[in-house]
């Protein structure tokens, strides 16, 4: 093997003499460079796979109505639940229409959306199924008001 050096010509005449030609890697720094790798290769995963979310805290008033006697006979039944949410009307135009809603482990979608003589942005909340499974009250809950994956980050 040769090596040059300022323009001569050195040969090695022996095979212990490749040590000090040649560096050897330590194992630590393969172990190290895979450490690095795996973390972010799991990083990457994770930010692939997670969804973060903006929420808003809402107070749902759950409460249930008599049905007119019309719409008994549309197949309604003689009761109708709603739930329901008052927010400030300056949430207008954040506050939009199949927003998702979480009440008390239940989930649902913003129905309708309208304003009272208050001021207040009053919104209609369909939960899944179609039912309201939860009794007349006030609760919890929270309203999504948007939802992103972090690896959104990397590419805005």
């Amino acid at each position: 093997m040769e090596q040059q050096t300022t323009g001569t010509k050195q040969h090695i005449s022996s095979p212990e003499e490749l040590h000090d030609y040649m560096r050897v890697t330590s194992p630590w720094l393969w172990v190290l460079l895979s450490a690095i790798v795996l973390a972010l290769a799991g990083f990457v995963i994770y930010a692939s796979t997670t969804t973060m979310e903006n929420t808003l805290p809402i107070r749902v008033l759950i409460t249930t109505m008599e049905n007119t006697e019309e719409e008994i006979a549309e197949g309604m039944g003689p009761y109708s639940t709603f739930a329901y949410c008052e927010l400030p009307l300056s949430m207008k135009d954040t506050v939009k229409m199949g927003m998702l809603v979480r009440i008390a482990g239940e989930t649902g979608r913003v129905d309708w959306l309208a304003t009272d003589t208050d001021d207040h942005l009053i919104i209609s909340i369909q939960l899944d199924g179609g039912y309201v499974p939860l009794k007349n009250g006030e609760y919890e809950g929270e309203m999504v008001l948007e939802q992103t994956s972090p690896i959104n980050f990397l590419w805005n």
